[in-house]
Formats: structure tokens, sequence, C-alpha cells
């Protein structure tokens, strides 16, 4: 089975208990030329980091042998000499310094002639950065998107920011839109965030408890109608 970003694509968004309208993630899909690059952009707790595992296990039950390499704060905050090969040390050099480090890396690593054919999924890969040099970043990215090695089948940039985000648009990258503000991806990168209070500010951590909570819900409502389902014994 193909393992482009695409074809996996079509599998998690006909998902409809997770990602449609009324899911527990609702997304907005908005096509591009690329087939194997997508950015993910949406508020927080909207769940765009579920949304990008989804992705990847998706692509792996279509090939357990596809290799993927992620680039995130989950890995980002665990220790050993592998998180500092590619990150660096924050006590040493700047936070955005590493985070570009890491990226950087990641394509070169991508990009060797003896590289397996793999997903590269950047998970806020931004981190740290003002918007001049995430802006670069994205010009960076997107130089790599428009000449993706055949080795690479996946290509996932999830991001808060627009001046990264922008470039890959341009390089007519896929998008998808997930959470509660599903504006069009052009007219959230012209416009901006939705203006939030205080009161959201503090609300957040509910916000985000209420939106794993329908995730889980909707996963566990899936397995109990399998067992219910199963032949007896």
């Amino acid at each position: 089975m193909p393992t482009t970003t695409r074809a996996v694509l079509e599998d998690v968004l006909g998902d409809e208990e997770l990602f449609g309208p009324s899911g527990a993630c609702p997304s907005l899909f908005e096509d591009g030329k690329l087939d194997r690059v997508l950015v993910i952009s949406g508020e927080n707790a909207g769940g765009k980091s579920f949304t990008c595992k989804a992705l990847m296990q998706y692509a792996m039950d279509r090939d357990p042998s596809l290799k993927m390499q992620f680039i995130g704060m989950a890995r980002r905050t665990q220790g050993g000499m592998h998180r500092v090969g590619l990150w660096g040390d924050d006590t040493y050099d700047s936070t955005g310094r590493n985070s570009v480090k890491a990226v950087l890396k990641s394509i070169e690593w991508a990009s060797l002639p003896e590289a397996k054919r793999e997903w590269l999924v950047l998970d806020e890969p931004d981190i740290g950065l003002g918007e001049g040099y995430a802006a670069a970043l994205g010009a960076r990215l997107a130089q790599f998107a428009a000449a993706l090695p055949d080795n690479v089948e996946g290509l996932v940039v999830v991001s808060h920011s627009r001046a990264l985000v922008l470039p890959l648009l341009e390089a007519e990258a896929m998008s998808l839109r997930v959470g509660d503000d599903l504006r069009p991806v052009a007219e959230w990168v012209r416009d901006g965030d939705l203006e939030r209070s205080l009161e959201d500010l503090v609300g957040l951590k509910d916000r985000s408890r209420g939106r794993s909570k329908a995730i889980q819900h909707a996963i566990n409502a899936r397995k109990a109608r399998k067992l219910d389902q199963a032949p007896a014994p």
C-alpha cells in the first residue's frame, strides 16, 4: 500500500468520528500540488499533536518497515546522547539556535544517498525562534519540500508560526487546519490567530482536557463496537 502523505491522509480524514466536522478533532483540508508535504496548523489544544500521531500510526500500519524521523518536544525533553547530538544543549546555546540545528540536521540525514524510506515529521520546529528566523527556516523547508528526495515519502510540519508556514504554502504544500478555528489557512496567515481573553487563557487547561476526553471517548466507543461485533468464542 502507498505510504505517501496524501494516501495516508485520505485514510485519516475518512475517520469521521475523530476528524470529521463534528469529530473530536475537527479539521479542514486544503489541497496542494505537493503530494508528500503537509502543513498542520490550528489553535492550542486543538488536537494537532494527536492528528500528527494518527498520521504516523496509519503510515506505519501500512508499512511497518517505514522509518519515522520525529523531531518534536516529546524527544527534545528526553535525555541521552542522541538528544544532545540532535538538539545540542540549551545551557550553552540559545533555544532557537538548537531548534534550527535539529531541523537542518534532520534534512541532512534524510538527504543522504544511503537514507532509508522515511517520513520526516517536524512538530513545532520553530520553538524559540522569532518571526524573522522562523520565516527563514520556513524558506529552507520549502526549498527542501520542492525537491524532496525520493526516499522521503512524507514531510509533515506542525506549527503555530505564520511566518514559517507561508513559504510552504507558496511551494503548494497541502494544508490541514485542526481544532475549533477552521478558517482557511490563507485567511489565518493573513489575519492571524483569533483574539483570546484572559478568561480564555485561564480556561485553556480545561479546553485541553476536554479535547483529550473527546478523543478518548471516540476511541473507547470504537473499541466497544469492535468487541460487540466480535464472534462469540
